[in-house]
């Protein structure tokens, strides 16, 4: 019986680290990875591919990804609740993007920015019409780095220069109301076992 690889979204995660191009990347290294952990019987012409990229495309399997060394910190970091911006929670919106929760600390709040801000620019770039993901890359950055954005409040536009950092939200919170605790998990990171722990032991206290 094959082993099966556990993924928190019952994936299959492919990362390899490797010093080119990623269509360089070792096509025999991820059809070894896939033969001993993939679920299931990996088709044929996955295996005659000869790129990274059609081995997946030929599995047809929405929940196997291949993640460049890049794209595997993103993720690590997403599901650990931990990134580079402006600390904000957003949506889209047909002008741009709308600013749902400012965190408190966060440079977001530091310079200003408001729950129900919607966000038009980042850096001169029109945000309107742009998928979440793709406003996202415009507004966060390496630590440090400064992005000029353009908000509109109301009827009134305003700027505002925000100064990137590390932000790091907890995927576990906790709160006791009355005689009963609750317990709310975000993502599955690294520390939520340990988390999630500690709350059920203050919930027996």
């Amino acid at each position: 019986m094959k082993k099966r690889l556990w993924t928190g979204l019952l994936s299959v995660i492919i990362f390899i680290t490797f010093n080119v191009t990623a269509f360089a990347a070792p096509v025999d290294e991820v059809k070894e990875i896939l033969k001993y952990y993939y679920v299931d019987d990996v088709p044929q012409s996955a295996l005659e591919a000869d790129n990274v990229y059609d081995v997946i495309k030929a599995l047809n399997d929405p929940y196997t990804q291949y993640f460049t060394k890049e794209e595997f910190n993103d993720f690590i970091n997403s599901v650990n609740n931990t990134f580079s911006g402006i600390g904000v929670q957003i949506e889209r919106v047909d002008e741009g993007i709308k600013i749902m929760t400012v965190f408190e600390g966060s440079p977001a709040k530091e310079v200003g920015l408001k729950s129900g801000d919607v966000i038009i620019e980042a850096d001169g770039t029109s945000l309107a019409g742009l998928q979440v993901e793709n406003a996202v890359k415009l507004i966060r950055g390496p630590e440090g780095t400064v992005v000029n954005l353009k908000v509109k409040r109301g009827t009134d536009v305003l700027e505002f220069s925000v100064t990137r950092r590390k932000i790091v939200l907890p995927t576990v919170e906790f709160k006791r109301m009355h005689n009963f605790g609750y317990i709310t998990i975000s993502s599955f990171g690294e520390d939520t076992d340990s988390f999630f722990r500690n709350y059920v032991e203050k919930i027996r206290i």
